[in-house]
């Protein structure tokens, strides 16, 4: 059970983009797609959805294969107490790409 929580934590940290390009998007004054939800939402109401979704790979990707997520953070929560759903691009992923 151990190792199978780990192989999860670990497909989410590739899903967020990694240290190395969560700082890169910081440097240049940019916030990551979830810290701009964290802003949006109220709080502790957001509820993402698809984080570990497989990821796709074909021949237009190259040889690439894109990550876990595609580079989008999706979800639902509330904003001023209204329920809402939002896609927000990540561009410490893939350039916040669309897999």
């Amino acid at each position: 059970m151990e190792a199978y929580i780990k192989k999860l934590r670990d497909r989410k940290a590739i899903a967020a983009g990694g240290a190395k390009d969560v700082e890169s998007q910081h440097k240049k004054g940019r916030l990551t797609a979830q810290e701009r939800i964290d802003l949006l939402f109220d709080p502790g109401t957001f509820s993402e959805i698809d984080t570990l979704v497989t990821p796709r790979s074909d021949k237009y990707m190259d040889g690439r294969g894109s990550r876990y997520g595609d580079g989008v953070v999706t979800g639902f929560g509330e904003i001023n107490g209204r329920k809402v759903f939002v896609a927000s691009q990540n561009a410490a992923v893939m350039g916040g790409s669309l897999g």
